[in-house]
């Protein structure tokens, strides 16, 4: 299956113990964009802030419709 991934949305997924462990993406607000590299290929991707330290070359998603977490700064 190819890596896809949803505009404004961060790309990671998450187990929500909710869900007996099943996989769900990632719901916080994903303001940064940068590129996300896989074990075969490099994707552009948005990330949230606490996914943000699995992308390189970071920086602020232009045209981002998703309102900013608060607390959100520059990255480290």
């Amino acid at each position: 299956m190819p890596f896809s991934t949803d505009p404004g949305r961060c790309f990671a997924w998450i187990t929500d113990p909710g869900r007996h462990g099943q996989p769900m993406r990632c719901q916080a607000p994903a303001p940064w964009r940068g590129d996300y590299v896989a074990p075969r290929d490099v994707y552009e991707v948005d990330a949230c802030q606490e996914h943000l330290a699995e992308l390189d070359r970071p920086t602020r998603a232009a045209n981002h419709s998703t309102p900013q977490a608060p607390g959100i700064g520059e990255p480290p």
